[in-house]
């Protein structure tokens, strides 16, 4: 079997089998376009960037807060939840807003 370990979130390694065996499948399919991305990305991924800076691309993709398996968060998503809820603190300060309250609410969001 292609996974005869347990995989867990967040291992790059499987990822990337995963993404060598997609780009097989892609290519038997007639799926050109597609599998020309997936072989560029692994181009990067393996030709271009050393090894330390191949798995950030991968690592770096999520957040989990909770620590729990699938509660996986876009770190995209997550970086527009917070200027949202940053946009709501600064509304409520209103006539009392300065650069230091400002700041204070800006660094308390990581903590929420």
């Amino acid at each position: 079997m292609f996974f005869s370990h347990s995989v867990k979130e967040g291992d790059s390694a499987s990822l990337l089998k995963f993404l060598e065996v997609g780009l097989l499948i892609l290519h038997s399919y007639d799926r050109v376009k597609y599998a020309d991305v997936v072989l560029l990305f692994l181009a990067k991924i393996y030709a271009i960037l050393t090894e330390k800076l191949a798995f950030e691309p991968l690592q770096n993709t999520y957040f989990n807060n909770s620590g729990k398996a699938g509660r996986n968060v876009l770190l995209t998503l997550r970086m527009d939840h917070l200027n949202n809820l940053l946009t709501i603190a600064l509304k409520q300060l209103a006539s009392q807003i300065t650069e230091a309250s400002a700041q204070r609410n800006s660094k308390s969001l990581s903590t929420l």
